[in-house]
C-alpha cells in the first residue's frame, strides 16, 4: 500500500511537472554545452580554478568506487565573476565539467551520478538570470540527450518540476522516454529541488495515509518514508548516496538530499565547477576509497548503514 501510495504520487507530479535533481541555496546552478574552451585553457589566476592538467587522474580500483556519487556544482557564477563575464558565461562553461564528470563515471565504472542542478532557493535569484539558465538548460538536454542514450545513461529528473517553463517539462519527458531502457549509469539531476520540501511532501502523503487508516503509526519507519521521497525512482541499492562532492570552497550541504545523504562521505574541493575535471574527480574517489566508513559502529562490526550506533566516536 504505501508502494501504491508512493507511486501515485510521483505519478501526478510527473503528469502535472512533467516526470519526476540544483545549484543550492548558495550553488551557482547547472550549465548548457557552449564551448568556452578546454580545461587547460580554463584555469588561469583567477581564484578557484583546478589542477586538471597536472592532476593524477587514476580513479581506485573498481570495487573502491562509490555505488552512488552526488555532486553539488557550486561556483559557476563566480568562476564567471573572475573572467569578467556575465553568470551565464558561467553556466555555460559549467556542462563541459558535468559532460568530463559523466564520462568519468561511464569509464571508471560509477553506477549512480546525482547532481544538484537549480534548487528552489535559486528562484530568489534575478529573473533575467534564472530565465537564462533555464533556457541554457533546456537547449543542454536536446543536444545531449542522443549521446547519453547511445552510451547506456537513463537520465531521471527530481524536485518541483511543475515549476518550470512548459518547454523545459516537454524536454524532460523526452529525455527520460529516450533513455529509460538504459541502465549503465544512473544519471539524476534535481532540479527547482528542495530537500527539506521533498520531506515534507512524503511526511504530508503518509500522514494522508495514516488519517484514513491505511497506516498505522508503527507501520511509519525510515525504510517507509524513503518509499517516499523523490529518490525512491532510482533502484533500492543505490537511494542513498555512497559520496558527496562539493566544490567551489563552500562545506555545506545546501538543501540537498538531507535524508538520503545521513551516512554519506562528504568531500570538499576549493575548485569552481568548470575546472572540476578528471584530476580533480580521481583525487575525491581516492580519498572516498581510503576512509573508514563505520556508520557510527567500530570497523569490525560493520554490517550496513542501518545501524542504531549512531555515535561518532
Amino acid at each position: 500500500m504505501p508502494a501504491t501510495a508512493s507511486k501515485n504520487r510521483w505519478g501526478h507530479r510527473a503528469t502535472a511537472a512533467a516526470a519526476g535533481g540544483g545549484g543550492s541555496n548558495g550553488s551557482d546552478g547547472a550549465t548548457t554545452r557552449l564551448e568556452v574552451g578546454s580545461s587547460s585553457s580554463r584555469n588561469g589566476s583567477a581564484p578557484g580554478l583546478g589542477t586538471q592538467a597536472g592532476a593524477e587522474s587514476t580513479p581506485p580500483p573498481r570495487e573502491l568506487l562509490p555505488g552512488h556519487l552526488a555532486a553539488i556544482m557550486d561556483g559557476n557564477g563566480r568562476w564567471a565573476a573572475a573572467r569578467g563575464l556575465p553568470p551565464v558565461f558561467g553556466y555555460q562553461a559549467g556542462i563541459d565539467a558535468l559532460r568530463t564528470v559523466i564520462h568519468c563515471c561511464l569509464d571508471w565504472g560509477v553506477p549512480c551520478l546525482t547532481v544538484y542542478g537549480f534548487s528552489m532557493e535559486n528562484w530568489r535569484r534575478p529573473a533575467l538570470e534564472v530565465d537564462a539558465l533555464l533556457a541554457l538548460i533546456e537547449r543542454a538536454l536536446a543536444a545531449e540527450v542522443a549521446s547519453l542514450a547511445a552510451r547506456g545513461v537513463r537520465l531521471r529528473f527530481i524536485g518541483e518540476l511543475g515549476m518550470l517553463p512548459p518547454s523545459l517539462q516537454r524536454q524532460i519527458r523526452s529525455a527520460e522516454l529516450a533513455t529509460g531502457d538504459n541502465s549503465r549509469l544512473h544519471l539524476t539531476v534535481a532540479l527547482s529541488y528542495s530537500g527539506r520540501q521533498d520531506l515534507t511532501l512524503a511526511v504530508q502523503e503518509i500522514a494522508r495515509l495514516s488519517a484514513t487508516g491505511e497506516l498505522r503509526p508503527c507501520d511509519i519507519t525510515p525504510a517507509l518514508i524513503a518509499q517516499h521521497l523523490a529518490t525512491q525512482q532510482l533502484p533500492t541499492q543505490m537511494q542513498q548516496p555512497d559520496l558527496v562532492i562539493r566544490t567551489s570552497g563552500e562545506r555545506r550541504l545546501s538543501n540537498f538530499l538531507l535524508w538520503e545523504s545521513a551516512y554519506s562521505e562528504l568531500y570538499f574541493s576549493d575548485v569552481f565547477w568548470p575546472d572540476f575535471g578528471e584530476g580533480e574527480l580521481a583525487a575525491a574517489l581516492r580519498e572516498y576509497a581510503a576512509r573508514d566508513r563505520r556508520y557510527g559502529g567500530r570497523p569490525s562490526s560493520i554490517n550496513s548503514a542501518d545501524s542504531s550506533d549512531t555515535s561518532t566516536g
